[in-house]
């Protein structure tokens, strides 16, 4: 049994260094927004494990290999992980820096923390959502991995980007506010004759003013794609590193809420009874009645005497 319990130990220490040691880094391109090539490497200090389609541009942490003249938008996901006790640190230091570091140009969109201060609480995390322009995107990543004072660096547990092509989007929408554009002029040309009635003026106030609504929609449409392209949408996820006991946690947490379960089941019992109570007469006074039915109908009829 001895022998047993060390291998089994064993085991589970060979399995956590690996997954320590592990890393996973994904990076897809859509150029038509459906379908794109998918390039995935799987690393360790080592040196690279295994590899999935992995060209030249896989090196750089945001490449562009498309040709010139394509606008493309980038999203990122990246998962780091650490202990739980400097989740919260690196957290608000990632949203802090996002904040008030003017060299990034960051906007915070959404912030979540949900940090615990014991074993048996379910596990911690916290995920930031930030626009980062372009350019921008290595410098903050790098941040996220500076080691911070008491609690060290975070590790990159995965990374994976995302690129759409826009360029056909971009281009329609330019092409609809030029046409746009033009309609309105010429309808302000017809709009300064002198010799229109009252009915034509009518008509072309309406137009104008269906014109530059549709004006203003192409032309917001337009500053979102181009927003979309200048910034990238970058996700961060701080996870908990699990530890060798973390196991029991969900026992831990089973034990943690066994007494409200038991409440809940108890109150549960108890508004059954509380409900049942005023149909027990009506229940009783059913059955006495069929049970009377059932005694008159199972009686039978007596047979006429002969005299």
């Amino acid at each position: 049994m001895r022998h047993v319990a060390c291998v089994t130990f064993a085991l589970l220490l060979a399995a956590c260094s690996e997954r320590e040691e592990t890393y996973y880094e994904s990076i897809n391109y859509a150029a038509d927004g459906s379908n794109g090539t998918t390039a995935s490497i799987v690393e360790n200090p080592h040196g690279i494990q295994h590899a999935y389609v992995t060209p030249a541009y896989l090196q750089a942490s945001v490449p562009d290999p498309f040709a010139a003249g394509d606008t493309f938008t980038y999203s990122h996901v990246i998962r780091l992980e650490m202990a739980r006790d400097a989740i919260r640190p690196h957290f608000e230091r990632a949203r802090d820096t996002c904040l008030n570091d003017a060299r990034l140009s960051c906007t915070l969109v959404s912030s979540t923390v949900d940090v615990g201060s014991g074993r048996q609480y379910r596990e911690s995390y916290a995920r930031l959502t930030v626009l980062v322009p372009h350019e921008q995107i290595d410098a903050h990543r790098e941040s996220l991995l500076q080691p911070l004072d008491g609690f060290g660096a975070a590790e990159l547990r995965s990374r994976s980007t995302n690129a759409g092509n826009v360029a056909k989007q971009s281009d329609d929408v330019e092409r609809k506010l030029t046409q746009l554009v033009a309609y309105r002029d010429r309808l302000n040309t017809l709009s300064s004759r002198t010799d229109l009635r009252v009915d034509e003026l009518i008509k072309l106030a309406t137009e104008l003013s269906s014109t530059q609504s549709g004006i203003e929609q192409a032309t917001a449409q337009k500053q979102g794609i181009d927003d979309r392209v200048a910034r990238d949408h970058v996700a961060i996820t701080f996870i908990e590193r699990p530890g060798f006991f973390d196991i029991l946690r969900p026992a831990l947490l089973a034990w943690r809420g066994g007494f409200q379960t038991f409440g809940e089941s108890t109150g549960a019992a108890v508004s059954f009874v509380i409900a049942i109570v005023p149909w027990l007469p009506i229940l009783a006074l059913t059955f006495v009645i069929l049970r009377r039915l059932w005694r008159t109908m199972r009686r039978k009829p007596q047979a006429p005497t002969m005299s």
